[in-house]
């Protein structure tokens, strides 16, 4: 039953009105062929060992109080494994019929230190995208989620206007590498979240709670 949110009537017509609603055949219902069904995932809460990266630093702090930063001070270390073990999560997608991953790379596994590439990550990601196109899935890969290298964050991250070009420079390498590949990119996920989280709230990396900031960033 499709419910349109307004308020019940209660014998007061001028004030309220009535609420609509309308059955829906769920039999009738289809989608497009190339409907794409997914599941999705960030690297540093899968993938595990992600240790240079910004949130990696952030799971080790104190904060202002003198807890740990995130609850009972415990850390992503080796998460669920996904980077040795995604031959079985995507047999995994398989079994439950989706076609679409929407994933995300470590840009501190690519580029561990400034300028400097990793052909073993660089290859790990190969690997995987080619087992998905291999089983009809489709990769959708967002360039950042939440995390980079521990060496841009020290360098000031995205509030400095001088980063954005290391930003691109790292793009640019990893889409020339996949491109042929990957059809789907997001550059950001949820950019808005990244900044409220880290720089308004403080609740994410960096922890700042300035607005001005804040907008700088945006």
């Amino acid at each position: 039953v499709w419910d349109d949110g307004l308020t019940e009537a209660s014998g007061h017509e001028s004030t309220k009105q009535k609420r609509s609603k309308i059955e829906i055949d769920v039999n009738a219902l289809y989608f497009p062929r190339d409907f794409l069904w997914g599941v999705a995932a960030s690297a540093h809460q899968i993938e595990g060992n992600c240790t240079n990266n910004n949130w990696s630093t952030w799971e080790t702090q104190i904060n202002e109080e003198g807890y740990p930063r995130i609850r009972d001070g415990k850390v992503s270390g080796r998460a669920c494994d996904h980077w040795n073990k995604y031959p079985t999560d995507i047999d995994l997608m398989c079994r439950i019929g989706v076609n679409s991953y929407h994933f995300s790379l470590e840009w501190s596994k690519i580029e561990p230190t400034p300028g400097v590439y990793c052909p073993t990550a660089i290859k790990h990601y190969h690997d995987e995208i080619d087992l998905l196109l291999a089983k009809g899935i489709s990769p959708f890969i967002t360039l950042h989620h939440f995390t980079h290298p521990m060496w841009f964050e020290n360098r000031g991250g995205f509030l400095k206007a001088d980063n954005i070009s290391i930003f691109i420079n790292y793009v640019g390498f990893v889409v020339r590498e996949y491109g042929h590949k990957v059809k789907m990119w997001a550059t950001f996920n949820e950019p808005w979240f990244f900044v409220f989280g880290g720089y308004m709230s403080g609740y994410f990396p960096p922890g700042l709670n300035d607005p001005q900031t804040a907008a700088i960033v945006l």
